[in-house]
C-alpha cells in the first residue's frame, strides 16, 4: 500500500502533464455521465457526419419546420446500435442542441430524458414526471391551482370561509396572474389557509381543498381518475401523506390504461408555462423486449404505446435501441414500429479515421484543442481497433487505461503505440 501511495503522489501530476493533458480526459468505464456539463456534451457531437446530418433534420423538422395547420405534428427518431456504440452520448448530445435553441425564433422546447422505459406504459410516465422533478411538478400544478382560484371566487370564498384566514392578501389586484416564479408561493398559500386552525378544523380544511383541487383538475384531465392522480402528487403539501416514489413509478392501479390522458394533461400543463414543444428521449428501450417480461406483456406495453401515440401527437421522441429490439418490436406491433422508425440513424463500429476524431475530441477535453491524436500513434489506435471490434465504449475505456498506465512508464514522453497497448491491454477473444 504504501508503494502504491508513493507512486501516486510522485508521478501522476507529472506524468499527465508530460503528456501535455492536465487530467485523464477518458471515462473511466466508457460509458457516458449523465452529469457531464453542457460545454461537455458540447464538444463530444456525433463523430459520423450522416449522424449529425440526421440530427440536426430531426432538431430543425420538430421545432421550426411546422405547418400550422398539421393535426399531427408527432415526429420520432431512433438511435440503434450495439451495446457500446453510443447510443446514450448521442442522446446526451440531441438534449443539449435542444435545449441550446430556446429563445431561438421562439422556440421554447421541453426536454425529458428517461433512461428506462420501465416494464409498464404507466412506469414510462412515472418516470416522465419524476425526470421533470418533484418539486418543479408539484409547483407547476399549484401554480395551475392558484391560477385557477384567481378566477373563480366561489371557490376562494368557500376555502375562506372554513379557515377563516386572511385569505384576501393572497388575491390582491396585483396577484391576479400568479405564475411559479412569482413571490406568492403554494407554500404561503398553505401556510396563511393552515394558521391558527386546530386539528379538527385542519381536517375540514383538508377536504375542502381536495374538492376544490380536484375540481379544477377536471378542467385540465379528461376523467377525474386523472385528476385525483394529480391531486395525489400535490396532497402531501396540504398534509395528506402520499407516497411520492409509488405514484411515479406506475404502481397506481388507478393509471393503467390512463397513460395516454395523463401525458396528454403533462402536456399541456409544461405548454401552459410558456414551453413550445415536448420532447422526450428514451433511453435503453431494449429492456421492454430482453426477455424480463413475457410475450403477452410486451404486447400489452407496445399495443398501449402506440395507442397513446395515436391518440396524443403534441409531443415528439427519441428512442434508442438496438437493432434486435427493433426487429421484435416489428414483429410484435407492426403498426408502432411504422409509426416509431420513420427515421432511423444507425450508429456504426468505430473505423480509423472515426477512432482518431473520438480521441481527439476526448483529448481535447483536457489540453488547448488540437488535430493531434498524442500520446497515441496510428499503430495504437489500430492496435485497439482490432481488439475492441469497434466498439466505443471499450475504446475510451482502454484509452483510460492506456492513460494511467503511462505514469508507470519511467521517461519522459511516452508514446502509446502498438507494443505499448499490448502490454495493458487483451483482445475481446482473450
Amino acid at each position: 500500500m504504501e508503494q502504491i501511495l508513493k507512486e501516486t503522489n510522485s508521478h501522476e501530476a507529472d506524468s499527465i502533464s508530460n503528456l501535455g493533458l492536465k487530467f485523464n480526459p477518458f471515462p473511466r468505464s466508457g460509458i457516458a455521465d449523465s452529469n457531464s456539463s453542457d460545454e461537455v456534451i458540447e464538444s463530444l457531437p456525433p463523430i459520423n457526419k450522416e449522424t449529425m446530418s440526421e440530427i440536426v433534420g430531426f432538431v430543425k423538422d420538430s421545432l421550426f419546420n411546422k405547418n400550422p395547420r398539421e393535426i399531427d405534428p408527432y415526429l420520432s427518431l431512433i438511435i440503434r446500435g450495439d451495446y457500446g456504440t453510443g447510443k446514450t452520448q448521442t442522446l446526451f448530445f440531441i438534449k443539449w442542441l435542444l435545449e441550446s435553441l430556446r429563445g431561438e425564433n421562439k422556440v421554447n422546447p421541453y426536454v425529458v430524458y428517461i433512461d428506462n422505459p420501465g416494464l409498464k406504459l404507466s412506469e414510462l410516465i412515472g418516470s416522465i414526471i419524476n425526470e421533470i422533478g418533484q418539486e418543479n411538478f408539484k409547483r407547476y400544478l399549484w401554480d395551475v391551482f392558484l391560477a385557477h382560484l384567481n378566477k373563480n371566487q366561489s371557490l376562494l370564498e368557500q376555502l375562506r370561509s372554513i379557515s377563516k384566514s386572511n385569505l384576501s392578501t393572497l388575491f390582491t389586484e396585483e396577484s391576479k396572474h400568479l405564475t411559479i416564479n412569482e413571490y406568492v408561493s403554494y407554500k404561503i398559500f398553505i401556510d396563511d389557509l393552515y394558521k391558527g386552525v386546530d386539528t379538527k378544523k385542519r381536517k375540514e380544511v383538508q377536504d375542502a381543498l381536495k374538492v376544490a383541487i380536484v375540481k379544477c383538475f377536471e378542467e385540465i384531465a379528461p376523467n377525474t381518475s386523472v385528476a385525483i392522480y394529480f391531486y395525489d402528487l400535490v396532497a402531501d403539501n396540504i398534509g395528506i401523506n402520499k407516497t411520492w416514489d409509488l405514484l411515479t413509478t406506475g404502481s397506481i392501479k388507478e393509471i393503467d390504461k390512463r397513460e395516454f390522458h395523463i401525458l396528454k394533461t403533462i402536456v399541456e400543463i409544461i405548454k401552459g408555462l410558456g414551453y413550445t414543444d415536448f420532447i422526450i428521449l428514451a433511453d435503453e428501450f431494449e429492456e421492454i423486449t430482453a426477455g424480463r417480461l413475457p410475450k403477452t406483456e410486451i404486447d400489452n406495453y407496445l399495443r398501449n404505446l402506440r395507442t397513446l401515440i395515436d391518440k396524443e401527437k403534441n409531443w415528439c421522441a427519441v428512442f434508442a435501441m438496438t437493432g434486435k429490439a427493433l426487429t421484435m418490436i416489428e414483429q410484435f406491433s407492426p403498426p408502432l414500429a411504422d409509426r416509431i422508425k420513420g427515421r432511423i440513424i444507425d450508429l456504426k463500429p468505430l473505423n480509423i479515421e472515426t477512432s482518431k476524431i473520438l480521441i481527439t475530441n476526448y483529448l481535447n477535453l483536457a489540453r488547448d484543442n488540437s488535430i493531434e491524436i498524442y500520446p497515441f500513434d496510428e499503430s495504437a489506435i489500430s492496435t485497439l481497433l482490432e481488439y475492441t471490434e469497434g466498439s466505443p465504449r471499450l475504446l475510451l475505456k482502454y484509452c483510460y487505461l492506456l492513460i494511467q498506465r503511462t505514469k508507470d512508464e519511467m521517461q519522459e514522453n511516452v508514446i502509446i503505440n502498438a507494443d505499448f497497448v499490448k502490454r495493458y491491454v487483451k483482445p475481446l477473444d482473450n
